[in-house]
């Protein structure tokens, strides 16, 4: 059998209509490169077993396309990724999520944007929230292409959902942090340690608006927000801890807040005005993250 080209890489745990949704619009987007030789490889992660799904069910949404279903008993979102791509046989590694949808031109932009760029970059898209139901946060929906410059905080600049790199890429720059991600005490933060590492080896960052992920997240309500902009904030704290002496710029972000978080009490614009989120807030679980990665995070090598 030939070896693919492209490997689509999905994670998933206990939400197995939202998978076959996703892995249905990933199929859709491979039918329109048929010269290209792609398969999906989803990783399950330790799902409630009323909640798996076999092979077969799975294929049955992916066909034409190949699809291999892998197995782990858990272990958080890091550890399922780098499981993903040890496995993964194509050139070039894709990313989505389990609750996204890919747009039909998604891989046929992509790979517009592969030939006119080079093949060293991280590259990644928007991220939309299609839902009137579900609080519009966790989106990246600029109009024009960016090119990451420190100048940036890495959080979402790529999101997880949605991004792409070629296997020589990924080993510049190594496997995910399995401290970090869900699944993990720190919660989150395991897309943007890899933006900053890729940042630290050269490898350009690039995002194009037209290679679009529909994002089903399921938040409705304020609070919820809250609690993932929680735990956004305490994984960049750990990540400012980690980071310190190899990316001391990283520092500039964290002045930033708490710049803005001193401003807040006279009268200082929020964080996020629309959902309630203070500048305060984010410092103090920066700090709170820095502290826990100092205490047992930075003990465990990734």
């Amino acid at each position: 059998m030939d070896m693919p080209d492209v490997s689509f890489i999905v994670c998933t745990r206990s939400r197995p209509r939202r998978l076959l949704r996703a892995v249905g619009s990933i199929a859709r987007t491979i039918e329109t490169c048929p010269d290209l030789r792609c398969e999906i490889v989803v990783m399950e992660n330790g799902s409630q077993p009323e909640l798996r799904l076999d092979a077969e069910e799975i294929q049955s949404v992916s066909r034409p396309a190949e699809c291999r279903l892998l197995w782990l008993d858990g272990g958080g979102l890091s550890v399922a990724r780098n499981a993903a791509m040890a496995a993964a046989r194509g050139q070039l590694f894709i990313f989505t999520d389990d609750d996204c949808t890919v747009s039909l031109s998604y891989l046929s932009e992509l790979r517009k944007h592969l030939e006119d760029e080079g093949q060293d970059a991280i590259i990644g898209g928007s991220v939309i929230v299609p839902d009137p139901e579900d609080q519009h946060f966790t989106m990246k929906d600029a109009e024009e292409p960016q090119v990451y410059d420190p100048s940036w905080h890495p959080g979402g600049f790529v999101q997880g959902c949605n991004f792409a790199m070629t296997r020589e890429v990924s080993l510049r720059i190594g496997p995910f942090d399995r401290r970090f991600g869900a699944g993990t005490p720190m919660r989150a933060g395991e897309d943007t340690d890899y933006l900053i590492r890729a940042h630290g080896v050269g490898v350009p960052i690039l995002y194009f608006p037209d290679m679009r992920v529909n994002h089903y997240h399921g938040r409705t309500t304020r609070d919820e927000v809250k609690r993932l902009h929680r735990d956004y904030s305490f994984a960049n704290g750990a990540l400012y801890a980690k980071h310190l002496v190899q990316h001391p710029w990283l520092m500039r972000h964290f002045y930033y807040a708490a710049r803005n978080a001193a401003k807040e009490p006279m009268g200082g614009a929020l964080f996020d005005r629309n959902h309630d989120l203070s500048w305060s807030s984010v410092v103090k679980q920066n700090i709170a993250g820095a502290v826990a990665f100092a205490v047992r995070g930075g003990k465990k090598r990734p």
